[in-house]
């Protein structure tokens, strides 16, 4: 899927994922977790030497994943293999996510941030936007959900209203659900996508 710069959009590159902007706020019937954590602080920058070394090990199990903020290289859920840069947004900041048919007929994730979520998931945005050397090198913003990767959207846009966010992609009902589900779960974190790999 080509991504689209419409100004209110993000792409995804991954498994046929593509996590737009909203027109309208829909709604999803649950929420997340109760109490929000801190935000964490901007990724570092790192030097290319620093993202070749970090990234040239095997994939790590999930639950590593979630157990580290240095960079980790996992398997995406296409199948390829990513490298992941430092965490750079983690807690609840993810308010709420559901599955919806869109005008369109097409089944996709809803997202509402929180209020503080919001202005930290923008600050990363913006980095990942602008492919930030170092930080976000490839456009792609990983989700992870209990240190499995769950998608990776390119960011097409610098920042997003905390309740029009939506996530598109070939997805069934079931499919949209179940991203939707692992995403209410809890346990989330934001990776910038260091490297690629099919």
């Amino acid at each position: 899927m080509e991504p689209s710069r419409t100004g209110r959009a993000l792409a995804v590159t991954l498994a046929a994922w593509s996590l737009l902007a909203c027109s309208s706020g829909s709604t999803a019937a649950t929420t997340a977790a109760d109490s929000p954590a801190a935000p964490t602080a901007p990724p570092p920058a790192l030097s290319a030497e620093q993202i070749t070394e970090a990234c040239l090990g095997d994939p790590v199990p999930d639950a590593t994943v979630s157990q580290t903020s240095e960079p980790v290289v996992v398997a995406a859920p296409d199948g390829s293999t990513l490298c992941l840069g430092p965490v750079a947004l983690a807690g609840n900041v993810v308010e709420d996510a559901g599955a919806v048919l869109d005008p369109s007929q097409e089944w996709t994730v809803d997202l509402v941030f929180t209020v503080e979520g919001i202005d930290r998931f923008n600050q990363v945005a913006q980095l990942c936007y602008s492919s930030a050397e170092g930080v976000c090198p490839t456009g792609l913003l990983a989700i992870v959900v209990d240190g499995a990767v769950v998608t990776a959207p390119t960011i097409e846009q610098p920042s997003f209203e905390r309740n029009l966010i939506q996530i598109s992609g070939n997805f069934t009902e079931h499919k949209a659900t179940a991203l939707a589900t692992a995403i209410r779960s809890g346990g989330i974190s934001f990776r910038p996508v260091l490297v690629q790999l099919p």
